[in-house]
C-alpha cells in the first residue's frame, strides 16, 4: 500500500471518529437539555398567550421585537417567534394590520419587507427575519386572513 493511500485512509478513519464524537456529544447534550428548553417554549408560548388577550396584533410584533432586542440571539429568537405566535391567535385586530405583508412564498417581496422592518427597528436582519416570518404566516394563513 502507498504512503499517499495510507494517508488518506488515516484521514479518512480520524473524520468518520470525530463525526461520531461530535454526533454523540450532541445527542448527550439533547438529553440532559431537552426538558428546560421544552419548558422554556411552553413558557414562551403561554406569555404570548396572556399578552395577547385584550391587545392588538401590532401590539404582538412590538412586543415580540422589544424581548428580541434585548438578547439578539438564536435561542431569543425561538422563544420571541412562539411567543409571537400565540399572541397574534389571541389578539385582537389591527385595522390594515395584514395589507402591506407579502407572502413567504414571494421570496423577493419578502426578503425585502423583513429586512426593511428589522433594520428600522436596529435588530439582526437573520434573526429578527425569522421572527417576522410568523407575521407573514399567520397573515397568509386561511383563518388568518380573515380575521
Amino acid at each position: 500500500m502507498s504512503t499517499v493511500v495510507k494517508v488518506i485512509l488515516i484521514v479518512g478513519v480520524c473524520l468518520i471518529l470525530l463525526i461520531v464524537v461530535a454526533v454523540g456529544a450532541g445527542v448527550y447534550w439533547w438529553s440532559q437539555n431537552k426538558q428546560t428548553l421544552f419548558a422554556a417554549a411552553e413558557q414562551s408560548m403561554q406569555e404570548g398567550r396572556d399578552f395577547g388577550e385584550g391587545v392588538e396584533q401590532m401590539d404582538c410584533v412590538t412586543e415580540s421585537l422589544a424581548r428580541f432586542k434585548k438578547e439578539q440571539g438564536m435561542g431569543n429568537a425561538i422563544a420571541s417567534r412562539l411567543f409571537l405566535a400565540e399572541c397574534l391567535k389571541t389578539s385582537q385586530t389591527t385595522e390594515g394590520f395584514c395589507e402591506s405583508v407579502p407572502a413567504e412564498s414571494d421570496f423577493r417581496n419578502s426578503a425585502a419587507w423583513r429586512q426593511q422592518q428589522c433594520e428600522s427597528r436596529s435588530l439582526v436582519v437573520s434573526y429578527c427575519g425569522t421572527i417576522l416570518a410568523q407575521v407573514q404566516q399567520f397573515c397568509h394563513s386561511g383563518p388568518a386572513e380573515a380575521k
